[in-house]
């Protein structure tokens, strides 16, 4: 079984590819949930370079541009395979406010960028990895940064790893503390302004033998989403740099 590592996400597989070609057919409510996050922050006048940071194969990243025509997006990716999917399917959908780079996540310092987001990529990265990637999202964005990946709202972190014979990978899944996300933002210069659960409004069966989003619904409604034992508690945060209300 593959370690996970950089090999392990340049290559192509059949359920990563499978999640790309269904997002692209009909938006996933996580995503419609990042464009409404974003609304009051992007329906601006003026105009923004964001890097959308582990676009894959771009599916997300062409309902937000596609949402926020304005704005100029670029699509980052270190697999190739999806990143030409992604420039493929954006030319043949009409999306002209993005372009692509092939590059590591933590070179993202190399792009000029207003705003760095990233969407369900945190929580797949190597713990240590992703505070890095953070801390270079901090470092290069010059008016802010946003993350969609799981967190907890105590001073707890957890890194898994999942043996997953399906795609003979081994993958982390990751869920960072929105406080010590928080006092990292701070060491930077930057203010939390958006910190927003996502709350999932239909019901998803437990279809899967493995990884696979399903919810189970507790007493008082609440759907909570699950990926085999999983538990996935996903948040938005948007951070702005020193821009404090106060």
């Amino acid at each position: 079984m593959t370690l996970q590592g950089d090999g392990v996400w340049s290559t192509k597989d059949e359920m990563t590819t499978a999640f790309n070609n269904r997002q692209y057919d009909e938006m996933y409510r996580s995503t419609d949930f990042i464009i409404d996050c974003l609304r009051p922050i992007l329906s601006v006048d003026e105009t923004y370079t964001i890097v959308d940071a582990g676009t894959g194969g771009g599916a997300n990243l062409y309902y937000i541009a596609n949402e926020y025509q304005k704005h100029n997006f670029i699509g980052v990716d270190l697999n190739e395979h999806y990143l030409q999917q992604a420039i493929d399917t954006h030319q043949k959908l009409g999306i002209e406010n993005t372009e692509f780079m092939c590059s590591d996540i933590l070179r993202i310092d190399e792009i000029d960028s207003d705003i760095i987001g990233s969407a369900q990529l945190l929580n797949i990265l190597e713990f240590e990895k992703g505070k890095r990637f953070m801390e270079e999202c901090f470092k290069t964005a010059k008016r802010a940064v946003f993350v969609h990946s799981l967190f907890t709202e105590r001073p707890l972190e957890y890194e898994m790893k999942v043996h997953d014979p399906s795609v003979d990978k081994i993958i982390s899944e990751s869920i960072h503390s929105v406080v010590n996300m928080k006092k990292m933002a701070d060491q930077h210069g930057f203010i939390m302004k958006i910190n927003k659960e996502f709350l999932m409004d239909i019901d998803l069966p437990d279809k899967f033998d493995g990884r696979g989003t399903y919810t189970v619904k507790t007493d008082n409604g609440k759907r909570l989403q699950f990926t085999d034992v999983l538990y996935c508690p996903w948040r938005f945060l948007y951070f702005e740099k020193g821009m404090n209300d106060g």
